[in-house]
C-alpha cells in the first residue's frame, strides 16, 4: 500500500490586511477619552461581527503636564505632540482596521 503522511491544519487567528494609525490631537477643553468606560472615546470604538466591543480599541492617549502646556519644559512623549495651553493638550493614538482580514493557520506535526 501507498504510505500517507498527514499534516493537520490549525486555525490560529484572523489578521487585519492594513491595519494603520491616526493620531486625533485636543484641547484642554475637549479632553482626551481612552478609558473602555467612556460613551465617547477620542478614537471611537470597534466592534466584533455580532456587536461585541473589541477591547482596548478606544485607543490611547499622551497628555500633556501642566509643564508642557505653560511651555516650561519640552514634551517626550510618543505622540510627538506640541503641547500648549491654549492649543493642544493631549494626542490621541487610533487604530483603524482595513475591511480584508485573513485567516490564519499552523501546519501542525505529520501523521501516520
Amino acid at each position: 500500500s501507498v504510505p500517507l503522511i498527514r499534516y493537520p491544519l490549525i486555525y490560529e487567528r484572523n489578521f487585519n490586511a492594513k491595519p494603520r494609525e491616526s493620531t486625533v490631537y485636543t484641547t484642554v477643553l475637549q479632553g482626551c477619552h481612552d478609558s473602555a468606560e467612556d460613551s465617547a472615546p477620542t478614537c471611537g470604538r470597534a466592534y466584533r461581527n455580532g456587536g461585541e466591543r473589541v477591547p482596548y480599541s478606544e485607543g490611547f492617549c499622551c497628555r500633556c503636564s501642566a509643564c508642557e502646556l505653560f511651555g516650561l519644559c519640552s514634551n517626550d512623549d510618543r505622540g510627538n505632540t506640541r503641547c500648549a495651553l491654549l492649543n493642544t493638550a493631549a494626542a490621541a493614538a487610533c487604530l483603524h482596521f482595513d475591511d480584508l482580514w485573513y485567516s490564519g493557520y499552523r501546519v501542525g506535526a505529520a501523521e501516520t
